[in-house]
């Protein structure tokens, strides 16, 4: 198990492996250092590995797993490549804002599938070959059984905000889900905590997965709640990449 406490000499996204179009992207959303769970997370992602992350919220789990994968897609395959399963539609809103900000001037896309929204709509943004889908397990389950999903080059997946899964009654959507996508895939979990049978789950999943759990009691660095606070006002629309913001936080 990797520890908050080990030393790690990475401090820049660039030592942890993050090209220079992503760093500048990063920037251009004043985010300039990582936080404990990306400079853990992202070189592991980066080998493929499947990974277990425990860290609170606000500390920038979605960076930690969004940066890598984006670097992981293939130009070559235009249906999905990346599922990032969300509890709430809320969680899905915000990390597709994110990506598609990481993702502008590139061959790639991603749409976002929950209840709640036109299905039909939903529909016709996943024939047009986005390479990252974002979704609730429910719906992303509806699509798969009504064959508008196709899953057959799927290489990596995510679970975030895994014991809100739990709470919210996910964990049989999740067991379905996995059976109906291929075997051979990177698997990452990431939590505020990991409860038992959120233990169950990886280990029924994932092949040797490296768990990086990061002290609770640990400060968080500005820039880790900068990145959280950055990714909410970008998500209401309350701020533009690349022009000056001033936030007041309390």
């Amino acid at each position: 198990m990797i520890t908050e406490g080990e030393k790690y000499n990475m401090r820049t996204f660039y030592d942890l492996g993050i090209n220079t179009d992503n760093i500048d992207k990063l920037r251009n959303m004043y985010i300039t250092k990582p936080t404990k769970i990306q400079e853990q997370a992202i070189p592991l992602i980066l080998k493929g590995k499947d990974i277990i992350g425990k860290a609170q919220t606000g500390t920038g789990k979605t960076l930690a797993f969004v940066l890598p994968l984006i670097q992981m897609l293939d130009e070559n395959i235009s249906t999905p490549q990346v599922l990032i399963l969300t509890p709430t539609r809320e969680l899905a809103l915000q990390i597709t804002t994110v990506v598609e900000e990481l993702l502008k001037d590139s061959a790639f896309d991603v749409v976002s599938v929950y209840g709640g929204h036109d299905v039909e709509k939903q529909k016709n943004q996943l024939k047009n070959n986005a390479q990252f889908v974002v979704g609730t397990p429910g719906r992303i389950l509806d699509h798969i059984r009504e064959g508008s999903i196709n899953f057959k080059n799927l290489k990596h997946v995510v679970i975030d905000e895994a014991d809100q899964m739990m709470a919210f009654g996910f964990m049989e959507d999740l067991d379905l889900l996995f059976d109906k996508t291929p075997e051979k895939m990177q698997k990452m979990i990431f939590s505020a905590t990991i409860p038992d049978m959120i233990r169950k789950l990886a280990r029924k999943i994932m092949n040797n997965a490296i768990n990086i759990d990061i002290d609770p009691e640990c400060c968080v660095p500005v820039t880790g709640s900068m990145q959280g606070t950055y990714a909410s006002f970008l998500t209401a629309g309350q701020c533009t990449p690349g022009k000056d913001t001033i936030l007041f936080i309390d």
